[in-house]
């Protein structure tokens, strides 16, 4: 399992760059082929052994929050075009797929420690990618034909989006805070991944990201009253005052594009939940209509953006209506629960994941986060090892 382990996670480094289209708007992902070997290992080692099938509280709200959406899906299946029906379908299926990954952190025995190692080392390596790119490769406009935004001379790493490799580094800086100081050996090595990835956050140039990284060491710093890292948070706002960057409009700090397109975006998802504010328009059915300058009759780029609903929230309600809102507020509380009960005998753990979900949940105010694959992942994993901590007080 150690060596399938490896392999998932540096599957995750796949990102964007090694994917394969197998419906208009769904892909399929390097690390989906691997993690279904990480499941049928699993599940050939809970035949031999039976104590490895454990049902966390968190799988039945998961099992809740899968049922309402199938059912929004179901209901507005009449009358709508079957691709939308199996886009939906499948949206729903690869969610369902990562999200199951909870249950073999909680069953399969292997220790917290390297599930979170795995991570930060998956968060670094994308860091030290992002940061290549960003001196060999700075200028992706080139490939704005293959449905990518046109980003240029800011860190995209093997996402091409700045905006999720920012939440990324994010959460590899919480996780290498949390791992340095559990550790000697080996310290070396993980500040230095995590210097890494503070570095490929500040040249995302992302200002959701920075937000979120705030709102999360803001909490570690409290939780854990470890003041000194207060300087990480002043560090940051100085850095991306002072540091060199070309004078283009894209890594202005005060740019107003982006942010009034965002504002549109929202007051456009809005009116989307009011059509069906009960049951949505159908879970991964959602979409809102692509904007274009090019009037010539060429083919359309492939559509990367999924909804185009650019928050989480906005998201849910729009593609499930109230129930869906509802059934993903118990799975929160569900995924809260456990690492609530570890503060007090676990407060540098409660630290990182309330520092990880903090972040996660302040940028999905500016992006579909709480959906995007590495992060549904990240987030379960988190998770899975939550549960573990609460159920045997181990590390």
């Amino acid at each position: 399992m150690n060596v399938l382990l490896l392999l998932f996670f540096a599957s995750l480094l796949g990102g964007q760059l090694v994917t394969l289209a197998v419906f208009p708007s769904a892909y399929l992902h390097l690390h989906d082929l691997v993690l279904g070997g990480v499941y049928l290992w699993f599940a050939a080692a809970a035949l031999r052994d039976k104590s490895l099938l454990r049902w966390p509280a968190i799988g039945r709200a998961i099992l809740l929050f899968a049922a309402v959406c199938f059912g929004s899906i179901v209901i507005h299946a009449m009358g709508q075009d079957q691709s939308a029906v199996v886009r939906g379908l499948l949206y729903l299926a690869r969610w369902l797929w990562y999200a199951g990954i909870v249950f073999v952190v909680v069953g399969a025995g292997i220790r917290s420690r390297r599930w979170l190692m795995g991570l930060f080392a998956f968060g670094a390596a994308a860091a030290a990618a992002g940061l290549a790119q960003l001196f060999l490769y700075p200028d992706i406009r080139n490939i704005s034909y293959l449905g990518w935004d046109p980003y240029y001379y800011r860190v995209v790493s093997v996402f091409l989006d700045p905006n999720f490799a920012g939440i990324i580094f994010a959460l590899t800086v919480f996780t290498g805070i949390y791992l340095a100081r559990g550790t000697v050996k080996r310290r070396a090595l993980i500040l230095a991944g995590t210097a890494l990835a503070f570095t490929a956050l500040l040249l995302t140039f992302s200002r959701g990201s920075y937000l979120a990284f705030a709102a999360g060491i803001t909490a570690m710093i409290v939780v854990t009253k470890r003041w000194k890292l207060a300087a990480l948070l002043l560090g940051i706002i100085l850095l991306v005052v002072v540091v060199p960057k070309p004078p283009l409009e894209a890594l202005r700090f005060t740019r107003e594009i982006s942010a009034l397109a965002r504002v549109q975006n929202w007051q456009e998802s809005a009116l989307v939940v009011a059509r069906a504010p009960l049951t949505g328009e159908g879970f991964g059915m959602t979409a809102l209509p692509r904007r274009t300058t090019e009037t010539l009759p060429v083919p359309a780029p492939p559509n990367r953006a999924g909804g185009g609903i650019d928050n989480s929230i906005l998201y849910v309600l729009a593609s499930s209506g109230v129930l869906g809102g509802i059934a993903f507020l118990f799975l929160i509380r569900e995924y809260l629960r456990p690492a609530i009960a570890l503060r007090k005998n676990h407060r540098g753990f409660w630290a990182l994941y309330l520092a990880s979900s903090l972040a996660a949940a302040f940028h999905s105010l500016f992006t579909n986060t709480l959906f995007y694959p590495w992060m549904v992942l990240w987030l379960f994993i988190l998770a899975g090892v939550a549960v573990v901590k609460s159920a045997t007080d181990g590390s």
